[in-house]
């Protein structure tokens, strides 16, 4: 556990106010407390879909992969919605839930390779 720890890295920084200046840490503990819920603050800052998705891969690396789908399937919803104020936040949004769909391809693929007899199930789920 010690090492899926160190690969996930030691903290998130997401901007308040779209403000680098000001800052919302999330520690690498924080995503092992079953009771974090990390989309709340997202949500509430309208994070960009590329700091959601550093938040579901943290998850991804601890092998929860509940919670890892959980946060690409929360940002996903806004991807269809026309949205101005992340327009307005972030140039290249529509670049980063591209981004957020590919790891979830990824993920299914990664799941398929570990699990051949679901490997069908999987792989229609990833396209």
């Amino acid at each position: 556990n010690k090492r899926k720890m160190e690969a996930a890295g030691r903290s998130i920084f997401m901007p308040i106010d779209n403000n680098p200046q000001l800052n919302v840490e999330f520690k690498l503990e924080d995503f092992l407390d079953e009771d974090f819920d990390v989309t709340g603050p997202l949500r509430a800052e309208c994070a960009s879909p590329s700091l959601w998705l550093k938040c579901a891969l943290i998850y991804h690396k601890l092998g929860n992969y509940h919670k890892f789908l959980e946060i690409c399937s929360e940002v996903l919803k806004v991807e269809g919605v026309d949205n101005e104020v992340l327009r307005r936040k972030y140039e290249g949004y529509k670049k980063e839930f591209s981004q957020v769909n590919l790891a979830l391809a990824g993920h299914y693929i990664e799941m398929a390779l570990k699990n051949p007899p679901n490997a069908s199930k999987l792989l229609s789920t990833a396209s």
